[in-house]
């Protein structure tokens, strides 16, 4: 899915190379909820508070979620390719975990509702 973004906005080799890694961090990040991934083990005292708090597919697969980190990467490197790789990269981590058993809360923190697909 990914891909066909980087298609449409005709990016250069380069930016094509720093979207892809930038969407790969992306894909990774909604999973930081958990302290034995890739992120977690990486700041385990963040992740552990965020599993103990909260739990897992919680608070990190929600709109709030995507929403904080579209105006964070904003913030952080304005929008551009980096931001572009990380909303892309998480939206498509959310999205497909709507297809597994256990589905997404996607309104978290508002309700606990799950959404399958």
């Amino acid at each position: 899915m990914g891909w066909l973004i980087s298609l449409l906005l005709d990016f250069t080799l380069l930016e094509k190379i720093i979207y892809f890694i930038s969407m790969t961090a992306g894909l990774l990040l909604p999973d930081i909820d958990m302290p034995n991934t890739t992120y977690g083990k990486r700041i385990k005292p963040i992740s552990k508070f965020i599993y103990r708090t909260v739990g897992h597919r919680t608070l990190t697969h929600s709109i709030f979620f995507i929403t904080v980190l579209y105006f964070s990467c904003n913030i952080a490197f304005g929008i551009n390719i980096i931001s572009t790789g990380l909303m892309i990269g998480s939206i498509i981590h959310v999205f497909c975990d709507m297809f597994t058993v256990s589905g997404v809360p996607l309104a978290y923190p508002i309700s606990n509702k799950c959404f399958r697909l």
